[in-house]
C-alpha cells in the first residue's frame, strides 16, 4: 500500500456531495472555504486550499 505523505491539490467527483463533506470535514479535519450547490472547496487549518469535492456521477 502507497503511504501519502503530502497532499497538494485534489479534486474528487462523487454522487453524495454532503456525505463527503462529512467526511472530509469531521474526519479529516478540513474546513470548507467555498461551497455552492455542485462544488466544495476544502482547506487545511493553515488555509492552504487542497481538497476540490464537484457532484457528479
Amino acid at each position: 500500500m502507497i503511504q501519502v505523505k503530502r497532499l497538494a491539490h485534489a479534486t474528487f467527483t462523487t454522487p453524495d456531495l454532503e456525505k463527503q463533506l462529512d467526511y472530509w470535514t469531521r474526519i479529516m479535519g478540513l474546513a470548507v472555504v467555498e461551497r455552492d450547490a455542485r462544488r466544495a472547496i476544502l482547506a487545511s487549518r493553515l488555509g492552504q486550499e487542497s481538497v476540490v469535492l464537484e457532484k457528479g456521477d
